[in-house]
């Protein structure tokens, strides 16, 4: 029947899509996970008979691809050299057009030059190629820190980390007709440095002017978690956030929880009140295991809310917000600082 091919249909062109991502990756997405398990609203550990068509390993089937305890997908491909990797790439609307990026981190090929007035500029010959559309020009933006850019890039500390970019593809024209665009590739044009990155492009929405402070929203994109033990911190967290106006919060998930803390998150992904990223190390494809995240995560996060919200809140796991008054509430706080700054 009806309902019969439009599944087989739906089937053919998603497992292609799985198949996108690496033969090393197949299993461990969100898409290709709930393809085969069709009717449960989240990933669900299951029974040896459903599973026999996508594990070859038996003693694998009791546990769910790391990849599945998120809400988001994604990318984590290193580039050819293993110096790179791209978290993920995505749309970013702007006023007149909408501009192709990726968010990655670690050495690429780029120089820095000092001008006159000793501003430093980054240049890169790597460019970016997606579909019929070859070798565009690339733009690097890094992160600033205290120091110039050759310094923090070559010279890292361990309390400091500014290898993380935004590789900009501001001549690589998007097409949104398009329900699924190709990969995109960067490279130099030696070829000793490439990156393909398969993923759907992560999005926000664009620029908008918001005067109407009675229904400014707020959004907390939460610092990298690990290792939480402990369920009642977190929910007290949650809590205060929630009854202070914070509408929904992003959640960067290392793993190493306890089970009470991972039903927690869960409980609070039913409620649609947060949103699971896997940034564990395996699904991370090593990333998270050795490198500061927390630019990374909030940038990617900038990069999905931009446009849903009309505020962000950046804050760890160990930090409370307060504000004064007797509402206690954020969106108060938000509202004087959205007065402030539009009667500047």
């Amino acid at each position: 029947d009806s309902k019969y091919l439009l599944g087989a249909y739906y089937s053919t062109l998603s497992l292609n899509a799985c198949y996108l991502r690496g033969l090393d990756r197949i299993y461990d997405s969100n898409m290709c996970w709930m393809l085969i398990h069709p009717g449960h609203p989240e990933p669900v550990i299951p029974s040896a008979d459903d599973s026999v068509n996508i594990y070859d390993n038996k003693e694998e089937k009791s546990e769910i691809p790391p990849a599945l305890v998120n809400d988001v997908e994604h990318a984590f491909v290193r580039s050819s050299d293993g110096d790179f990797i791209a978290i993920d790439r995505y749309l970013i609307h702007g006023d007149t057009k909408s501009t192709v990026a990726v968010l990655g981190d670690g050495l690429v090929p780029l120089s820095f030059v000092k001008g006159v007035n000793g501003k430093e500029s980054v240049y890169t010959n790597v460019t970016c190629s997606g579909g019929k559309q070859r070798d565009t020009p690339a733009t690097i933006v890094l992160m600033r820190g205290h120091h110039s850019f050759n310094e923090h890039y070559y010279k890292e500390t361990m309390s400091d980390r500014f290898r993380t970019m935004l590789i900009l593809c501001e001549k690589l024209h998007y097409d949104a007709k398009l329900a699924r665009h190709p990969p995109l590739t960067l490279r130099s044009p030696n070829g000793e440095f490439s990156i393909t990155i398969g993923s759907p492009l992560g999005r926000g929405l664009g620029p908008f002017e918001h005067d109407d402070l009675k229904t400014l929203k707020l959004v907390h994109c939460l610092g990298p978690i690990s290792g939480l033990q402990n369920a009642r911190w977190l929910i007290e967290y949650l809590e205060y956030y929630k009854s202070a106006g914070t509408e929904h919060v992003h959640v960067y998930n290392l793993g190493g929880h306890s089970e009470e803390v991972d039903e927690v998150l869960k409980l609070y992904r039913s409620k649609d009140f947060i949103t699971r990223h896997d940034w564990s190390g395996k699904a991370s494809n090593g990333f998270t295991t050795t490198t500061q995240l927390d630019w990374a995560s909030q940038t990617d996060c900038t990069l999905r809310v931009r446009g849903f919200y009309d505020y962000a809140l950046f804050a760890d796991i160990d930090e409370i917000v307060a504000v004064p008054g007797p509402s206690g509430n954020l969106i108060d706080a938000v509202k004087r600082c959205h007065t402030a700054h539009t009667t500047q």
